[in-house]
């Protein structure tokens, strides 16, 4: 599921309840980076799209990465925000530095949460792989009943 707002906006929640321990901008980086792969497997046309990223092995490196340099990243955005915005808007967005705690914690959150909602609903994801290829998450939800209507 390429970058939808399903994977970005679940965690909102979080972010309100404790806004300096979570940084939203590092989860969404990690999200995306994640699905870089089967974007780039997709648009290559080749089969299975989700391989190494989706794994908690491949999830986990992908958030340390940004963990580590995606804070940065972020906290330039938020730097730029700040030029742009008016001083009332500035302070609404608060600090543009972004903690250790926060910068982990988005990173990881947004990795293993990631991991297991594409887990619930791609079949060719092995989120344990190297160690096995089964999907132990595949289809313990069935997703199409949230899509059905009711007439």
């Amino acid at each position: 599921m390429p970058v939808t707002p399903f994977h970005l906006l679940v965690i909102i929640p979080l972010k309100a309840i404790a806004p300096r321990r979570f940084s939203w901008g590092v989860f969404a980086l990690t999200n995306v980076v994640i699905d870089l792969e089967p974007i780039t497997y997709c648009l290559i046309t080749l089969y299975p799209s989700h391989r190494y990223f989706h794994t908690i092995i491949g999830a986990t490196l992908i958030a340390i990465l940004c963990a580590t340099y995606g804070r940065r990243l972020c906290e330039l955005a938020i730097k730029t925000l700040h030029g742009e915005l008016q001083d009332k808007e500035v302070r609404w967005l608060g600090k543009a530095s972004i903690g250790n705690t926060a910068a982990w914690s988005g990173a990881l959150i947004g990795a293993w949460s990631h991991l297991l909602l594409d887990s619930l609903m791609h079949e060719d994801i092995k989120p344990l792989s190297p160690f096995t290829d089964e999907n132990p998450l595949l289809g313990v939800i069935s997703i199409g009943n949230f899509l059905k209507t009711k007439h």
